[in-house]
């Protein structure tokens, strides 16, 4: 081999390399975003929504409480993994055009829906759910609305029903995450 070879061998490694950085640094950035850190879950969310907006070409409406609090580290990063997995699901199986996102909070619990219109939840699935309790993600629970078996409204939940958050549930899928939270604290979290 000579040296022209060699030297683009080399070039091409290291342009390999840069690629593998810049990747490497991406994913970092979306698995932990320092945006959580710095400024909490309603300005990560924001920004994830936005970019994940652009990147995908689903219409995203996030519906934010005004005045969210921070809320502990482990809670904030529960919420944006609960949002970016739905979201990944909803690009990977739903075939939705649109998604609803929506966080509210009371004095016992934050509660995150991501709302999708897409295909719903394959029979399949539903009744392996059904019969050996597993087969839906990292669910806590479920619950299906409409007739003959169709599913109308699919939900990871814990506690307390999907159906009737003002979501809506004629079609596709929603997913609800409610984590219960203590007042009295510097943050927000048990």
């Amino acid at each position: 081999m000579g040296q022209e070879e060699t030297a683009g061998l080399v070039s091409d490694c290291l342009r390999t390399v840069q690629r593998c950085i810049v990747e490497t640094r991406t994913l970092s950035h979306l698995l932990h975003p320092p945006l959580l850190d710095e400024a909490g879950f309603a300005s990560a969310a924001r920004c994830y929504v936005e970019e994940f907006d652009k990147r995908s070409e689903i219409d995203l409406r996030l519906e934010l409480p005004d005045g969210l609090p921070r809320l502990t580290p482990a809670l904030e990063l529960a919420l944006f993994r609960a949002l970016q997995e739905s979201l990944t699901n909803v690009h990977r199986y739903s075939g939705s055009s649109s998604v609803d996102i929506k966080v509210t909070m009371d004095a016992q619990s934050i509660v995150l829906i991501v709302r999708d219109y897409g295909r719903g939840i394959p029979e399949e699935i539903l009744r392996n759910f059904h019969e050996h309790g597993s087969g839906v993600g990292v669910g806590f629970g479920f619950k299906t609305g409409g007739g003959g078996g169709a599913p109308s409204c699919g939900a990871m939940r814990r506690p307390g029903p999907v159906c009737g958050t003002g979501v809506g549930c004629e079609a596709g899928v929603g997913v609800a995450v409610a984590i219960p939270v203590c007042r009295g604290r510097e943050s927000t979290g048990c």
